[in-house]
């Protein structure tokens, strides 16, 4: 059995909660194995920005990268 240790958002889409569990294979599938979710992807600022904005939140025009992933971080409850 694999178990997500962190919400896996990726280009959008949720791809696994935080502490679900699904079979090697469906991880696999999903992309999960081999993925260290405690260093996920480094986004780039634009990207950060395009993910806010699909969330619906409103991000400063001279906010930085730290700055945006606090607020998504806050928007999905990590905060």
């Amino acid at each position: 059995m694999f178990v997500s240790r962190s919400r896996v958002v990726r280009d959008g889409y949720l791809i696994a909660f935080e502490g679900e569990e699904m079979t090697e294979a469906e991880a696999a599938s999903r992309g999960l194995i081999g993925c260290d979710s405690e260093s996920p992807k480094k986004l780039t600022k634009a990207e950060l920005i395009a993910e806010a904005e699909a969330s619906g939140i409103e991000v400063p025009s001279n906010a930085t990268k730290a700055e945006i992933e606090k607020l998504l971080a806050a928007a999905a409850g990590g905060e």
